[in-house]
């Protein structure tokens, strides 16, 4: 009966990972299977993974970007200072990290400086990703860490500062990414940050708490996107390891991949290892160049599965002038100056070989050489967190397009309260 209903169901491309349908098997756990359906009545129907208490429990926020300020009867959160604003009129109590990203932490020194009493949060993956970042910066972020930071493992477990609650939670995306639950006084609520169900490069997806939150943040990139990333790795890679297919079966005999960011590097380095595995490109070695490689080695460290993709010895490129015939080479294109702009200078007029660059925005490439990839959770992934988790209402952040996304339009028919934050301070409480 339960395979029959399995099969019913409309899924993304068609695919449920063979291990998820086994756990069906036993227990038809339909949070798991969410992410993978796409019929959208099925899934406006999910409810809360727990029953909802009534909760009066009110706070402010605000959001640019994928910067949050959050305030609790007068106590204020800082949550990812990146490209977003710093309100005079605030005095966070706390500025937390929820990833290493520029847009989530690139104003860290700044938030930092301007104010001095905040504690400072974040999970050891991060805070050793932060150490990558040039000499001075990554020995201003150590002193302001042994000062007055926070440094704790994504496990669930609650820690206090000026009498808020903390607990961290994976969230995939990145290496130390966390969802960050915040408890204070009756109210409590979640931020998502940015995140993924799926795994990537090797590493678990999210988690998702069991509680019961008056408000869940969540990010919401793809939650316009229909298409494009599906909750299924594989589906998301084929158009990357068709574009290197191309540029080999074309007489490339180096190829290399410039990142958009580092978080990408290492998603492009775990697809392309896990196609060689399956005996593509036999011919050919994959390799990490410059702070890629280094981002690489901290992958390794953290994940040491036997079985891990970061488990067989890491091949390098050291020197731009250098790169071994046979070669596919992962390296960040975002890092002025970096490796990656020094091999797109020394070959873009070597006919031997294929300068892999990013597809603008979120659609699947179309023209040679040209590759997407998200670290973000799927629309089926974004809306399936949003119904499964335990709240009272969902508030969308950190969107690329102004205006209410479909995922929220879906909620609302669902009966879930929704909001989308912007720039203006607005209460977010509830009858």
């Amino acid at each position: 009966m339960i395979a029959k209903e399995v099969r019913r169901l409309p899924l993304t491309q068609g695919i449920v990972p063979t291990a998820q349908v086994s756990k069906l098997a036993v227990t038809y756990d339909r949070y798991r299977l969410a992410p993978f359906v796409r019929d959208i009545a099925w899934l406006s129907a999910l409810k809360p993974r727990l029953p909802l208490q009534k909760r009066s429990a009110a706070c402010l926020a605000n959001a640019q970007h994928g910067t949050l300020w959050l305030e609790f009867e007068g106590v204020q959160v800082l949550i990812d200072p990146g490209d977003g604003i710093i309100l005079n009129e605030f005095n966070p109590a706390v500025i937390a990290l929820t990833h290493a990203h520029a847009d989530h932490s690139g104003a860290l020194l700044e938030a930092a400086q301007k104010y001095p009493q905040a504690a400072i949060v974040t999970t050891p993956q991060t805070y050793d990703l932060l150490q990558l970042l040039p000499d001075e910066q990554a020995q201003a972020i150590k002193l302001l860490f042994e000062q007055r930071g926070y440094i704790r493992p994504a496990d669930g477990s609650a820690f206090r500062i000026a009498g808020i609650a903390f607990r961290l939670y994976p969230a995939g995306h990145l290496l130390g990414a966390v969802m960050i639950d915040i408890e204070y006084q009756a109210a409590r609520v979640l931020v998502t940050g940015d995140f993924s169900l799926r795994d990537l490069a090797g590493f678990r997806g999210a988690v998702w708490p069991l509680a019961e939150y008056d408000t869940v943040f969540i990010e919401s990139t793809h939650g316009w996107d229909f298409e494009h990333p599906t909750a299924h790795t594989l589906t998301n890679d084929a158009p990357l390891i068709d574009t290197c297919t191309q540029a080999i079966q074309r007489g490339s005999t180096r190829v290399i991949f410039l990142a958009a960011a580092l978080g990408d590097a290492q998603a492009i380095y775990g697809a392309l290892a896990e196609a060689q595995s399956r005996g593509l490109w036999p011919q050919f070695t994959i390799r990490l160049a410059g702070k890629a490689a280094q981002v690489a080695k901290l992958y390794a460290q953290t994940d040491r599965t036997p079985l891990s993709l970061w488990s067989s010895p890491l091949h390098r490129v050291d020197r731009a002038d250098y790169v071994p015939q046979q070669s596919i080479v992962v390296a960040s294109g975002a890092e002025p100056g970096g490796i990656g702009a020094q091999l797109v200078d020394l070959l873009k007029t070597d006919t031997t070989a294929a300068i892999v660059t990013p597809q603008a925005g979120a659609e699947p490439p179309t023209k040679a050489d040209r590759y997407a990839i998200s670290l973000h959770a799927s629309f089926y992934e974004l809306f399936a967190t949003a119904a499964a988790l335990t709240c009272a209402q969902v508030a969308f952040y950190h969107a690329p397009r102004l205006g209410m996304s479909p995922a929220a339009e879906l909620l609302e028919k669902a009966g879930r309260r929704t909001f989308t934050l912007s720039e203006t301070l607005q209460s977010i409480g509830y009858a």
